[in-house]
């Protein structure tokens, strides 16, 4: 079976299967449509059909990969009481060719003009979110006083919060939640909020874990208190990344600044798209 039948099947047996093992796929194409394929290509066919935007991976209770049919949606699977003779058939519907098509690297036909394959990742969405600090914000920089007190970053008199950074940090485990795989994360880009120093309220002194008498008991931070208000703007793509909805709901909640799995929690107040940042 050439490389582009394979993908056209794998993809198949994930609708067929529900949402399969790889070994679940392994064993239909083998057992039960005769198939001759090596564990090992039909891995690789399973991989690239996912990374092309056919299949969608999500987990189950125990952490297993399993798959799915994303984006490509068959009218009406073929009818037939043995899977053994369905390949001939299944070959040849308009819908397997398209896939064969893309695992070939070819272009695909579109009322008789040829397009070129778009990125598998793509459609940017530019947005500016409007959020409040419902617990306070901590600065994580050694400020070498007296005092040891860490505080914020400064760049030009200002507060620089590096949200490109925090963000692709604090989102995986949001992401994760959604089984979305965090490694999404590294196509989300975001602006650096600078903020005037009237921002900094007085410094908070947090108790830190102690681990068999070893550890900081306490440590000194700048803070920027709940309530202030500050609007984030981002860009990530939706076609194989982030929905817009999901999105808002990953910043809704989630901790930024030094010790943000504790501090800095974010509520999104309102969120609207925007031309190209």
């Amino acid at each position: 079976m050439d490389r582009a039948s394979l993908g056209v099947v794998v993809v198949y047996v994930c609708q067929i299967e529900g949402r399969p093992l790889i070994k679940e796929v392994v064993s239909t194409i083998r057992k039960k449509m005769q198939g001759d394929a090596k564990r090992k290509d039909i891995k690789f066919a399973i991989e690239s059909a996912q990374k092309k935007g056919l299949l969608s991976i999500n987990y189950d209770e125990d952490n297993n990969v399993r798959y799915s049919v994303k984006d490509i949606r068959w009218a009406k699977p073929p009818e037939i009481a043995h899977l053994k003779t369905l390949l001939p058939v299944l070959l040849e519907t308009p819908e397997a060719k398209k896939i064969a098509q893309m695992f070939e690297g070819m272009e695909i036909d579109d009322k008789e003009h040829k397009k070129p394959r778009l990125p598998d990742i793509r459609d940017y969405c530019f947005m500016q979110v409007d959020v409040e600090l419902v617990t306070p914000m901590l600065g994580g920089q050694s400020g070498g006083d007296a005092n040891n007190v860490l505080k914020f970053r400064r760049l030009g008199g200002k507060v620089w919060l590096p949200l490109n950074l925090w963000l692709k940090s604090a989102l995986k485990l949001r992401l994760r939640q959604l089984n979305i795989t965090e490694s999404k994360t590294k196509y989300i880009v975001a602006d650096d909020v600078m903020m005037n120093n009237n921002v900094v309220d007085k410094e908070i002194e947090v108790l830190n874990q102690i681990v068999n008498g070893r550890g900081v008991p306490k440590s000194k931070h700048e803070r920027i208190p709940e309530g202030t208000k500050f609007t984030i703007t981002l860009s990530f793509p939706t076609t194989n990344g982030v929905s817009v909805k999901d999105m808002v709901w990953c910043l809704n909640g989630v901790h930024l600044g030094s010790k943000h799995k504790e501090f800095g929690r974010l509520a999104v107040l309102n969120h609207r798209k925007v031309d190209r940042i």
